[in-house]
Protein backbone atom coordinates (compact mmCIF):
# COMPACT_ATOMS: atom_id res chain seq x y z
CA UNK A 1 0.00 0.00 0.00
CA UNK A 2 0.84 3.50 -0.86
CA UNK A 3 0.50 6.91 0.48
CA UNK A 4 -1.60 9.61 -1.40
CA UNK A 5 1.21 11.48 -2.59
CA UNK A 6 3.93 9.20 -3.23
CA UNK A 7 7.17 9.64 -1.13
CA UNK A 8 5.41 12.05 0.76
CA UNK A 9 4.22 9.89 3.66
CA UNK A 10 6.15 6.74 4.60
CA UNK A 11 4.10 3.52 3.63
CA UNK A 12 4.23 2.67 7.53
CA UNK A 13 1.75 5.72 8.40
CA UNK A 14 -0.56 4.04 6.12
CA UNK A 15 -2.17 1.85 8.90
CA UNK A 16 -3.66 4.22 10.42
CA UNK A 17 -7.32 4.28 9.56
CA UNK A 18 -8.61 7.84 10.76
CA UNK A 19 -7.09 8.97 7.48
CA UNK A 20 -3.95 10.65 8.72
CA UNK A 21 -2.44 10.96 5.10
CA UNK A 22 -5.37 11.70 3.35
CA UNK A 23 -6.22 15.03 5.94
CA UNK A 24 -2.45 15.83 6.19
CA UNK A 25 -2.52 15.58 2.14
CA UNK A 26 -6.14 17.88 2.20
CA UNK A 27 -5.10 20.34 4.88
CA UNK A 28 -1.15 20.87 4.14
CA UNK A 29 -0.45 20.50 0.30
CA UNK A 30 0.14 23.63 -1.45
CA UNK A 31 0.23 22.09 -4.84
CA UNK A 32 -1.94 18.97 -6.45
CA UNK A 33 -0.22 16.05 -7.23
CA UNK A 34 -1.27 14.82 -10.70
CA UNK A 35 -3.90 12.01 -11.12
CA UNK A 36 -0.81 9.58 -13.04
CA UNK A 37 0.92 10.38 -9.23
CA UNK A 38 -1.67 7.34 -7.78
CA UNK A 39 -0.03 4.07 -8.63
CA UNK A 40 -2.22 1.87 -7.33
CA UNK A 41 -6.53 1.76 -8.05
CA UNK A 42 -7.83 4.24 -5.66
CA UNK A 43 -11.67 4.52 -5.08
CA UNK A 44 -13.74 7.32 -3.17
CA UNK A 45 -16.38 6.78 -1.58
CA UNK A 46 -18.60 10.24 -0.09
CA UNK A 47 -20.84 9.14 2.54
CA UNK A 48 -20.87 7.03 5.66
CA UNK A 49 -23.90 5.64 6.15
CA UNK A 50 -25.08 1.82 5.43
CA UNK A 51 -24.48 2.18 1.57
CA UNK A 52 -21.01 4.26 2.24
CA UNK A 53 -19.70 1.58 4.40
CA UNK A 54 -21.13 -1.25 2.51
CA UNK A 55 -19.38 -0.14 -0.77
CA UNK A 56 -15.95 0.72 1.59
CA UNK A 57 -15.60 -2.53 3.05
CA UNK A 58 -16.69 -4.50 -0.48
CA UNK A 59 -14.32 -2.65 -2.43
CA UNK A 60 -11.54 -2.79 -0.14
CA UNK A 61 -11.83 -6.65 0.55
CA UNK A 62 -11.04 -6.72 -3.55
CA UNK A 63 -7.73 -5.63 -2.92
CA UNK A 64 -4.95 -8.57 -3.50
CA UNK A 65 -1.35 -8.04 -3.05
CA UNK A 66 -1.15 -8.72 -6.75
CA UNK A 67 -4.26 -6.30 -7.37
CA UNK A 68 -4.25 -3.49 -4.76
CA UNK A 69 -7.01 -1.02 -4.06
CA UNK A 70 -7.33 1.50 -1.34
CA UNK A 71 -10.58 3.11 -0.80
CA UNK A 72 -11.21 6.51 1.14
CA UNK A 73 -14.54 7.22 2.91
CA UNK A 74 -14.96 10.55 3.34
CA UNK A 75 -17.87 12.11 5.44
CA UNK A 76 -18.99 16.01 5.78
CA UNK A 77 -20.25 15.32 9.46
CA UNK A 78 -18.02 14.52 12.44
CA UNK A 79 -19.70 11.22 13.01
CA UNK A 80 -20.23 8.20 10.34
CA UNK A 81 -23.75 6.61 9.92
CA UNK A 82 -26.48 9.58 8.45
CA UNK A 83 -29.88 8.48 8.64
CA UNK A 84 -29.08 4.78 8.83
CA UNK A 85 -27.56 5.33 12.07
CA UNK A 86 -31.19 6.35 13.10
CA UNK A 87 -32.90 3.10 11.44
CA UNK A 88 -35.87 1.26 13.46
CA UNK A 89 -37.79 -1.07 11.93
CA UNK A 90 -35.24 -3.44 10.33
CA UNK A 91 -33.91 -4.69 6.91
CA UNK A 92 -36.50 -6.32 4.49
CA UNK A 93 -35.71 -9.52 2.38
CA UNK A 94 -36.90 -12.56 1.14
CA UNK A 95 -37.80 -15.10 3.75
CA UNK A 96 -38.43 -18.17 2.05
CA UNK A 97 -39.20 -19.91 5.73
CA UNK A 98 -42.65 -18.22 5.29
CA UNK A 99 -42.95 -19.09 1.84
CA UNK A 100 -41.78 -16.32 0.43
CA UNK A 101 -39.71 -15.93 -2.90
CA UNK A 102 -38.12 -12.74 -5.19
CA UNK A 103 -41.54 -12.96 -7.31
CA UNK A 104 -43.68 -12.03 -4.39
CA UNK A 105 -41.01 -9.55 -3.04
CA UNK A 106 -41.22 -7.85 -5.94
CA UNK A 107 -44.93 -8.24 -6.06
CA UNK A 108 -45.67 -6.39 -3.20
CA UNK A 109 -42.69 -3.61 -3.51
CA UNK A 110 -44.50 -2.48 -7.13
CA UNK A 111 -48.14 -2.58 -5.66
CA UNK A 112 -46.39 -0.24 -2.81
CA UNK A 113 -44.85 1.72 -5.30
CA UNK A 114 -47.88 2.16 -7.77
CA UNK A 115 -46.39 -0.07 -10.53
CA UNK A 116 -43.64 2.96 -10.84
CA UNK A 117 -40.30 0.96 -9.74
CA UNK A 118 -37.72 -0.03 -11.91
CA UNK A 119 -38.46 -3.45 -13.39
CA UNK A 120 -34.68 -4.06 -13.69
CA UNK A 121 -33.77 -2.53 -10.28
CA UNK A 122 -36.56 -4.13 -8.66
CA UNK A 123 -35.14 -7.59 -10.01
CA UNK A 124 -31.71 -6.72 -8.78
CA UNK A 125 -32.82 -5.91 -5.25
CA UNK A 126 -35.05 -9.13 -4.89
CA UNK A 127 -32.65 -11.41 -5.86
CA UNK A 128 -30.04 -10.17 -4.01
CA UNK A 129 -32.26 -9.18 -0.46
CA UNK A 130 -30.63 -12.56 1.06
CA UNK A 131 -27.18 -12.44 0.09
CA UNK A 132 -27.07 -8.70 1.42
CA UNK A 133 -29.09 -9.81 4.50
CA UNK A 134 -26.34 -12.85 4.96
CA UNK A 135 -23.52 -9.81 4.25
CA UNK A 136 -24.72 -7.98 7.85
CA UNK A 137 -25.61 -11.45 9.85
CA UNK A 138 -21.77 -12.66 8.73
CA UNK A 139 -20.39 -8.81 9.81
CA UNK A 140 -23.09 -8.88 12.97
CA UNK A 141 -21.58 -12.49 13.89
CA UNK A 142 -17.47 -11.36 13.99
CA UNK A 143 -18.05 -8.33 15.94
CA UNK A 144 -17.58 -9.12 19.40
CA UNK A 145 -18.89 -6.09 20.37
CA UNK A 146 -22.98 -6.48 19.65
CA UNK A 147 -23.48 -9.31 22.20
CA UNK A 148 -25.91 -12.05 22.04
CA UNK A 149 -25.50 -13.90 18.71
CA UNK A 150 -29.26 -15.16 18.66
CA UNK A 151 -30.22 -11.73 18.16
CA UNK A 152 -28.88 -10.35 15.10
CA UNK A 153 -31.23 -9.97 12.56
CA UNK A 154 -33.00 -13.09 13.29
CA UNK A 155 -37.04 -11.95 13.85
CA UNK A 156 -38.96 -10.57 11.54
CA UNK A 157 -42.58 -8.88 11.44
CA UNK A 158 -45.03 -8.24 8.74
CA UNK A 159 -44.66 -4.69 7.71
CA UNK A 160 -47.32 -2.22 5.98
CA UNK A 161 -47.60 -3.33 2.51
CA UNK A 162 -45.70 -6.70 3.14
CA UNK A 163 -47.62 -10.57 2.28
CA UNK A 164 -45.20 -12.28 4.54
CA UNK A 165 -43.09 -11.58 7.36
CA UNK A 166 -40.05 -10.45 5.98
CA UNK A 167 -38.73 -7.50 7.87
CA UNK A 168 -35.72 -8.51 9.57
CA UNK A 169 -34.63 -7.14 13.58
CA UNK A 170 -33.26 -7.63 16.04
CA UNK A 171 -34.02 -9.85 19.22
CA UNK A 172 -33.89 -8.09 22.71
CA UNK A 173 -30.69 -9.03 24.73
CA UNK A 174 -31.70 -11.70 27.54
CA UNK A 175 -31.46 -8.83 29.95
CA UNK A 176 -34.10 -7.29 27.86
CA UNK A 177 -32.49 -4.85 26.20
CA UNK A 178 -33.59 -3.51 22.78
CA UNK A 179 -30.25 -3.43 20.44
CA UNK A 180 -30.62 -0.54 18.34
CA UNK A 181 -31.05 -1.56 14.61
CA UNK A 182 -29.10 1.29 12.77
CA UNK A 183 -26.93 2.12 15.35
CA UNK A 184 -25.83 -1.45 15.75
CA UNK A 185 -25.30 -1.87 12.15
CA UNK A 186 -23.73 1.21 11.61
CA UNK A 187 -20.76 1.35 13.96
CA UNK A 188 -20.26 -2.88 13.53
CA UNK A 189 -19.28 -1.74 9.69
CA UNK A 190 -17.29 1.34 11.13
CA UNK A 191 -15.05 -1.22 13.01
CA UNK A 192 -14.99 -3.58 9.89
CA UNK A 193 -13.82 -0.73 7.90
CA UNK A 194 -11.08 0.84 10.20
CA UNK A 195 -9.94 -2.97 10.72
CA UNK A 196 -8.99 -2.60 7.08
CA UNK A 197 -5.15 -1.80 6.61
CA UNK A 198 -6.57 -0.48 3.00
CA UNK A 199 -8.95 2.09 3.71
CA UNK A 200 -8.88 5.63 4.72
CA UNK A 201 -11.95 7.26 6.42
CA UNK A 202 -12.01 10.78 6.69
CA UNK A 203 -14.84 13.15 8.92
CA UNK A 204 -15.59 16.44 8.49
CA UNK A 205 -14.48 16.56 4.63
CA UNK A 206 -17.28 18.57 2.55
CA UNK A 207 -16.84 17.38 -0.94
CA UNK A 208 -17.81 20.31 -2.96
CA UNK A 209 -17.31 19.19 -6.51
CA UNK A 210 -16.39 16.49 -8.72
CA UNK A 211 -12.74 16.36 -10.68
CA UNK A 212 -13.66 15.66 -14.38
CA UNK A 213 -11.23 14.71 -17.41
CA UNK A 214 -13.50 14.70 -20.49
CA UNK A 215 -16.17 12.87 -20.05
CA UNK A 216 -14.29 10.77 -16.98
CA UNK A 217 -14.85 11.13 -13.43
CA UNK A 218 -11.64 11.63 -12.10
CA UNK A 219 -11.76 12.53 -8.09
CA UNK A 220 -13.16 15.08 -5.53
CA UNK A 221 -12.42 18.40 -4.92
CA UNK A 222 -12.81 18.67 -1.05
CA UNK A 223 -12.43 21.29 2.08
CA UNK A 224 -12.28 19.88 5.34
CA UNK A 225 -13.34 21.44 8.70
CA UNK A 226 -12.21 25.19 9.53
CA UNK A 227 -10.74 25.69 6.07
CA UNK A 228 -11.73 28.24 3.95
CA UNK A 229 -13.75 26.58 1.05
CA UNK A 230 -12.67 28.91 -1.36
CA UNK A 231 -9.31 29.54 -0.38
CA UNK A 232 -8.51 25.71 0.84
CA UNK A 233 -10.64 22.97 -1.58
CA UNK A 234 -8.06 20.64 -2.76
CA UNK A 235 -9.10 18.10 -5.24
CA UNK A 236 -8.46 14.60 -4.14
CA UNK A 237 -7.57 11.99 -7.62
CA UNK A 238 -9.24 8.46 -7.65
CA UNK A 239 -9.87 6.17 -10.32
CA UNK A 240 -13.81 5.78 -9.66
CA UNK A 241 -15.93 7.24 -7.45
CA UNK A 242 -18.75 6.31 -5.49
CA UNK A 243 -21.77 8.75 -4.21
CA UNK A 244 -24.07 7.60 -1.33
CA UNK A 245 -25.06 10.74 0.49
CA UNK A 246 -28.59 10.20 1.11
CA UNK A 247 -31.62 12.13 0.40
CA UNK A 248 -32.68 15.66 0.85
CA UNK A 249 -35.31 15.60 3.69
CA UNK A 250 -34.06 18.01 5.33
CA UNK A 251 -33.71 20.50 3.23
CA UNK A 252 -36.72 23.65 2.88
CA UNK A 253 -34.91 24.55 0.03
CA UNK A 254 -34.98 21.21 -1.93
CA UNK A 255 -38.35 20.46 -0.52
CA UNK A 256 -39.88 23.34 -1.72
CA UNK A 257 -38.12 22.73 -5.26
CA UNK A 258 -39.14 19.54 -5.65
CA UNK A 259 -42.09 18.48 -3.66
CA UNK A 260 -43.45 21.93 -2.55
CA UNK A 261 -46.71 20.40 -1.43
CA UNK A 262 -44.88 18.50 1.57
CA UNK A 263 -42.25 21.35 2.58
CA UNK A 264 -44.37 22.53 5.38
CA UNK A 265 -44.47 19.23 7.25
CA UNK A 266 -42.04 17.71 9.87
CA UNK A 267 -39.12 15.78 9.20
CA UNK A 268 -37.52 12.49 10.80
CA UNK A 269 -34.20 12.93 8.67
CA UNK A 270 -31.04 14.64 10.44
CA UNK A 271 -30.37 18.09 9.49
CA UNK A 272 -27.76 16.38 7.37
CA UNK A 273 -29.65 15.38 4.86
CA UNK A 274 -29.35 18.17 2.61
CA UNK A 275 -29.10 16.62 -1.05
CA UNK A 276 -25.26 17.29 -1.43
CA UNK A 277 -25.04 14.38 -3.60
CA UNK A 278 -27.98 15.13 -6.01
CA UNK A 279 -26.14 19.13 -6.78
CA UNK A 280 -22.67 17.36 -6.81
CA UNK A 281 -23.26 14.88 -9.66
CA UNK A 282 -26.00 17.15 -11.23
CA UNK A 283 -23.24 19.49 -11.94
CA UNK A 284 -21.06 16.49 -13.73
CA UNK A 285 -24.28 15.95 -16.11
CA UNK A 286 -25.94 13.11 -14.42
CA UNK A 287 -29.56 12.69 -14.76
CA UNK A 288 -32.37 12.69 -12.44
CA UNK A 289 -35.89 10.91 -11.89
CA UNK A 290 -38.44 10.64 -10.17
CA UNK A 291 -37.78 13.79 -8.00
CA UNK A 292 -41.61 15.12 -6.64
CA UNK A 293 -42.13 11.88 -4.74
CA UNK A 294 -40.95 12.69 -1.37
CA UNK A 295 -42.21 9.73 1.01
CA UNK A 296 -44.58 10.84 4.25
CA UNK A 297 -43.89 8.50 6.91
CA UNK A 298 -47.70 8.28 8.90
CA UNK A 299 -46.12 8.23 12.15
CA UNK A 300 -43.55 10.96 13.19
CA UNK A 301 -43.88 11.43 17.24
CA UNK A 302 -45.19 14.55 18.39
CA UNK A 303 -43.74 16.28 21.92
CA UNK A 304 -47.14 17.39 23.29
CA UNK A 305 -44.85 20.42 25.01
CA UNK A 306 -42.93 21.25 21.20
CA UNK A 307 -45.62 21.12 18.87
CA UNK A 308 -44.01 23.00 16.69
CA UNK A 309 -40.61 21.74 15.90
CA UNK A 310 -39.71 20.76 12.44
CA UNK A 311 -37.95 17.90 13.50
CA UNK A 312 -39.04 14.24 14.70
CA UNK A 313 -38.32 11.40 16.30
CA UNK A 314 -39.77 8.25 13.79
CA UNK A 315 -42.68 6.41 15.14
CA UNK A 316 -41.05 3.18 13.73
CA UNK A 317 -43.20 1.36 11.77
CA UNK A 318 -42.71 -1.67 13.80
CA UNK A 319 -45.02 -0.86 16.76
CA UNK A 320 -47.73 -1.03 14.24
CA UNK A 321 -46.47 -3.97 13.05
CA UNK A 322 -46.81 -5.54 16.27
CA UNK A 323 -50.27 -4.07 17.04
CA UNK A 324 -50.61 -0.48 18.04
CA UNK A 325 -53.32 1.30 16.46
CA UNK A 326 -54.45 4.68 15.27
CA UNK A 327 -57.50 7.07 16.34
CA UNK A 328 -58.88 10.16 15.86
CA UNK A 329 -58.61 12.70 18.78
CA UNK A 330 -61.66 14.09 18.26
CA UNK A 331 -63.96 10.74 18.79
CA UNK A 332 -61.38 8.04 19.80
CA UNK A 333 -62.38 5.75 16.61
CA UNK A 334 -59.99 3.63 14.62
CA UNK A 335 -60.24 5.14 11.16
CA UNK A 336 -58.30 2.66 8.85
CA UNK A 337 -56.15 -0.32 8.29
CA UNK A 338 -53.02 0.65 10.46
CA UNK A 339 -50.69 -1.42 8.67
CA UNK A 340 -51.23 -0.11 4.98
CA UNK A 341 -48.53 1.52 3.07
CA UNK A 342 -47.08 4.52 3.66
CA UNK A 343 -48.82 7.03 1.14
CA UNK A 344 -52.12 5.39 1.82
CA UNK A 345 -52.13 5.64 5.67
CA UNK A 346 -50.64 8.84 5.57
CA UNK A 347 -53.31 10.36 3.55
CA UNK A 348 -56.37 8.86 5.91
CA UNK A 349 -54.34 10.25 8.93
CA UNK A 350 -54.59 14.02 6.73
CA UNK A 351 -58.32 13.27 6.53
CA UNK A 352 -59.02 12.39 10.32
CA UNK A 353 -56.58 14.63 12.06
CA UNK A 354 -56.74 17.57 14.21
CA UNK A 355 -54.49 20.46 12.85
CA UNK A 356 -51.75 20.79 14.64
CA UNK A 357 -52.06 24.90 14.90
CA UNK A 358 -55.32 23.79 16.33
CA UNK A 359 -54.73 21.83 18.93
CA UNK A 360 -52.20 24.28 20.29
CA UNK A 361 -54.73 26.54 20.69
CA UNK A 362 -57.39 24.06 22.09
CA UNK A 363 -54.42 22.99 24.50
CA UNK A 364 -55.84 19.40 23.43
CA UNK A 365 -59.17 19.93 24.37
CA UNK A 366 -62.22 18.66 22.55
CA UNK A 367 -64.05 21.93 21.96
CA UNK A 368 -65.86 23.37 18.87
CA UNK A 369 -62.21 24.29 17.84
CA UNK A 370 -60.73 21.25 17.73
CA UNK A 371 -62.12 19.68 14.89
CA UNK A 372 -61.26 16.39 12.48
CA UNK A 373 -59.95 18.07 9.18
CA UNK A 374 -60.13 16.89 5.89
CA UNK A 375 -56.95 17.90 3.45
CA UNK A 376 -57.79 17.80 -0.12
CA UNK A 377 -55.49 20.33 -1.10
CA UNK A 378 -51.96 20.39 -2.53
CA UNK A 379 -50.39 21.76 0.14
CA UNK A 380 -50.25 19.33 3.06
CA UNK A 381 -50.56 20.81 6.67
CA UNK A 382 -49.23 19.50 9.98
CA UNK A 383 -52.34 17.36 11.91
CA UNK A 384 -52.09 14.78 14.95
CA UNK A 385 -53.53 11.79 15.73
CA UNK A 386 -53.54 9.45 18.47
CA UNK A 387 -51.67 6.03 18.82
CA UNK A 388 -52.31 3.77 21.07
CA UNK A 389 -50.09 0.46 21.88
CA UNK A 390 -51.03 -2.26 24.62
CA UNK A 391 -48.33 -3.48 27.29
CA UNK A 392 -48.24 -6.98 25.07
CA UNK A 393 -47.75 -4.78 21.93
CA UNK A 394 -44.90 -3.05 23.27
CA UNK A 395 -43.39 -6.24 24.73
CA UNK A 396 -43.01 -7.60 21.64
CA UNK A 397 -41.54 -4.00 19.98
CA UNK A 398 -39.23 -3.54 22.97
CA UNK A 399 -39.77 -2.39 26.39
CA UNK A 400 -36.67 -0.48 26.58
CA UNK A 401 -37.59 1.29 23.34
CA UNK A 402 -41.02 2.70 24.66
CA UNK A 403 -39.49 3.47 27.98
CA UNK A 404 -36.46 5.32 25.98
CA UNK A 405 -39.29 7.46 24.14
CA UNK A 406 -40.97 7.80 27.23
CA UNK A 407 -37.83 9.25 28.97
CA UNK A 408 -38.00 11.34 25.65
CA UNK A 409 -41.52 12.86 26.51
CA UNK A 410 -43.28 10.97 23.76
CA UNK A 411 -44.66 8.08 24.37
CA UNK A 412 -46.81 8.08 28.35
CA UNK A 413 -48.09 5.09 29.75
CA UNK A 414 -51.26 4.72 31.59
CA UNK A 415 -52.80 1.72 34.10
CA UNK A 416 -55.89 1.44 32.60
CA UNK A 417 -58.28 2.42 29.61
CA UNK A 418 -60.04 4.69 31.76
CA UNK A 419 -57.26 6.73 32.82
CA UNK A 420 -55.78 6.53 28.98
CA UNK A 421 -59.10 8.12 27.98
CA UNK A 422 -58.62 10.64 30.43
CA UNK A 423 -55.42 10.83 29.07
CA UNK A 424 -56.65 11.98 25.67
CA UNK A 425 -59.66 13.74 26.41
CA UNK A 426 -61.85 11.31 25.17
CA UNK A 427 -65.42 9.92 26.66
CA UNK A 428 -64.66 6.56 28.63
CA UNK A 429 -67.33 4.91 27.37
CA UNK A 430 -66.69 5.62 23.81
CA UNK A 431 -62.92 5.00 23.79
CA UNK A 432 -63.46 1.19 25.50
CA UNK A 433 -66.49 0.75 23.35
CA UNK A 434 -64.23 1.88 20.21
CA UNK A 435 -61.32 -1.10 21.86
CA UNK A 436 -63.39 -3.57 23.27
CA UNK A 437 -64.90 -4.17 19.23
CA UNK A 438 -61.18 -4.45 17.57
CA UNK A 439 -60.36 -6.73 20.63
CA UNK A 440 -63.48 -9.00 19.33
CA UNK A 441 -62.40 -8.76 15.67
CA UNK A 442 -62.17 -11.80 14.02
CA UNK A 443 -58.46 -12.17 12.38
CA UNK A 444 -59.19 -12.31 8.08
CA UNK A 445 -62.29 -10.57 8.45
CA UNK A 446 -64.84 -8.35 10.13
CA UNK A 447 -62.69 -5.53 10.33
CA UNK A 448 -64.84 -2.22 8.47
CA UNK A 449 -61.26 -0.96 7.21
CA UNK A 450 -60.33 -4.61 5.87
CA UNK A 451 -57.02 -4.91 8.23
CA UNK A 452 -56.41 -8.67 8.24
CA UNK A 453 -53.63 -9.20 11.23
CA UNK A 454 -54.24 -7.87 14.59
CA UNK A 455 -51.21 -8.57 16.60
CA UNK A 456 -52.54 -8.85 20.38
CA UNK A 457 -55.74 -7.74 19.82
CA UNK A 458 -57.51 -9.26 23.42
CA UNK A 459 -54.72 -6.81 25.17
CA UNK A 460 -56.71 -3.85 23.74
CA UNK A 461 -59.75 -4.87 25.81
CA UNK A 462 -60.93 -2.50 28.18
CA UNK A 463 -61.17 -5.44 30.80
CA UNK A 464 -57.47 -6.14 30.50
CA UNK A 465 -55.84 -5.79 33.55
CA UNK A 466 -52.38 -4.65 31.49
CA UNK A 467 -51.81 -1.15 30.49
CA UNK A 468 -51.77 0.77 27.75
CA UNK A 469 -49.29 3.51 26.16
CA UNK A 470 -50.22 7.01 24.06
CA UNK A 471 -48.31 8.74 22.05
CA UNK A 472 -50.11 11.49 19.52
CA UNK A 473 -48.14 11.16 16.12
CA UNK A 474 -48.29 13.32 12.88
CA UNK A 475 -47.25 12.21 9.33
CA UNK A 476 -43.70 13.44 8.16
CA UNK A 477 -41.21 13.68 5.68
CA UNK A 478 -39.44 10.91 5.58
CA UNK A 479 -37.71 9.38 2.02
CA UNK A 480 -37.00 10.41 -0.98
CA UNK A 481 -37.83 8.04 -3.93
CA UNK A 482 -36.50 10.52 -6.68
CA UNK A 483 -32.81 10.76 -7.20
CA UNK A 484 -29.96 10.38 -9.74
CA UNK A 485 -30.43 8.06 -12.68
CA UNK A 486 -28.30 4.71 -12.52
CA UNK A 487 -28.37 1.32 -14.03
CA UNK A 488 -27.76 -2.19 -12.10
CA UNK A 489 -24.24 -2.14 -12.12
CA UNK A 490 -24.66 1.45 -10.01
CA UNK A 491 -23.28 3.17 -12.63
CA UNK A 492 -24.58 7.06 -13.01
CA UNK A 493 -26.57 8.15 -16.37
CA UNK A 494 -26.72 11.36 -17.84
CA UNK A 495 -30.43 12.85 -18.61
CA UNK A 496 -30.43 10.42 -21.87
CA UNK A 497 -29.32 7.29 -20.44
CA UNK A 498 -25.74 7.47 -21.24
CA UNK A 499 -23.53 5.94 -18.37
CA UNK A 500 -21.00 8.73 -17.04
CA UNK A 501 -17.37 6.69 -16.92
CA UNK A 502 -16.16 6.42 -13.48
CA UNK A 503 -19.14 7.34 -11.27
CA UNK A 504 -21.25 5.20 -8.87
CA UNK A 505 -24.07 5.52 -6.54
CA UNK A 506 -25.86 3.74 -4.14
CA UNK A 507 -28.89 4.53 -1.10
CA UNK A 508 -31.18 7.09 -0.71
CA UNK A 509 -29.62 9.65 -3.21
CA UNK A 510 -30.35 7.14 -5.99
CA UNK A 511 -33.99 7.49 -8.17
CA UNK A 512 -36.41 4.30 -9.79
CA UNK A 513 -36.18 1.47 -7.75
CA UNK A 514 -38.88 2.35 -4.93
CA UNK A 515 -41.34 3.58 -7.35
CA UNK A 516 -43.83 6.21 -6.16
CA UNK A 517 -43.52 5.05 -2.58
CA UNK A 518 -40.58 2.91 -0.82
CA UNK A 519 -42.14 -0.07 1.56
CA UNK A 520 -40.88 -0.58 4.62
CA UNK A 521 -37.57 -2.23 5.01
CA UNK A 522 -36.19 -1.77 1.62
CA UNK A 523 -34.04 1.29 2.57
CA UNK A 524 -31.58 -0.63 3.91
CA UNK A 525 -31.81 -3.58 2.13
CA UNK A 526 -31.24 -0.56 -0.92
CA UNK A 527 -28.12 0.53 0.61
CA UNK A 528 -26.36 -2.91 1.35
CA UNK A 529 -27.79 -4.65 -2.34
CA UNK A 530 -26.35 -1.54 -4.57
CA UNK A 531 -23.88 -0.68 -1.84
CA UNK A 532 -22.20 -4.01 -2.74
CA UNK A 533 -22.48 -3.69 -6.26
CA UNK A 534 -21.29 -0.18 -6.75
CA UNK A 535 -18.27 -1.37 -4.62
CA UNK A 536 -17.59 -4.29 -6.84
CA UNK A 537 -18.29 -2.46 -9.91
CA UNK A 538 -16.14 0.46 -8.88
CA UNK A 539 -13.24 -1.70 -8.42
CA UNK A 540 -13.37 -3.73 -11.94
CA UNK A 541 -13.63 0.03 -13.32
CA UNK A 542 -10.68 1.20 -11.44
CA UNK A 543 -8.68 -2.06 -13.07
CA UNK A 544 -9.44 -1.05 -16.43
CA UNK A 545 -8.68 2.39 -16.16
CA UNK A 546 -5.63 3.81 -17.31
CA UNK A 547 -3.73 7.04 -15.27
CA UNK A 548 -4.45 9.82 -16.60
CA UNK A 549 -3.05 12.99 -15.94
CA UNK A 550 -5.52 16.25 -14.93
CA UNK A 551 -4.80 19.70 -14.65
CA UNK A 552 -4.05 20.64 -11.21
CA UNK A 553 -6.29 22.93 -9.43
CA UNK A 554 -4.66 25.63 -6.84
Amino acid sequence: MISVVVGLVAMASLRSVQGRPIRSFLKGMTSVPSHNDITHPRVIIVGSGLAGLTATITAASLSTPDSPVEVVLLEKGSKLGGNSAKATSGISAVNRKEGDSPQLFISDTKKAGHNANDQELLNTLAVNSESALEFLQKSLSRDKEVGDPTSRLTKTIRGGGHSVSRTFRFQETNGGMPIPLGYTLISTLKRHAESLENVHILSEAKVLDLVKQGPRISGVRVATAGSDLEGKKKDLFGDAVILSTGGFGASEKALRKYAPSVAELSTTNGDFATGDGLDIAGRAGAGLRDMKYVQIHPTGFLHPDRLTERSVFLAPEALRACGAILVSPTNGKRFSNELLPRDKLSELIFRNGILVDDWIKTKQKKTSTCKRVTQDTSQKKKVVVAMIASDDTVKEFGQASAKFYEKMGVMKRYESVRELAKGMNIEYTTLSTELDTYANTKDGKGDPYEKILFPHKESYSSKSSKGFWLAWITPSIHYCMGGLRYNTHAQILDSDGKILPGLFAAGELTGGLHGHNRIVGNSLLDCVVFGRIAGEEAVKYTKSVKNIELKEHC
